[in-house]
């Protein structure tokens, strides 16, 4: 298990929406806007601290 970096010129919702919607992504965050913006999204699990 470890972290991966992702070097893009796209924004962190856009990415994921473009190249991640086949897969699970989980986000870790104590606040952040864009977790806000991906709750609608079916493969994003959203994890508040």
């Amino acid at each position: 298990m470890g972290v991966n970096y992702v070097e893009s010129e796209l924004i962190f919702e856009d990415y994921v929406f473009k190249h991640l919607s086949n897969k699970k992504v989980i986000i870790y965050t104590f606040f952040s806007s864009v977790a806000f913006n991906l709750l609608s999204h079916p493969n994003v699990e959203i994890r508040f601290y």
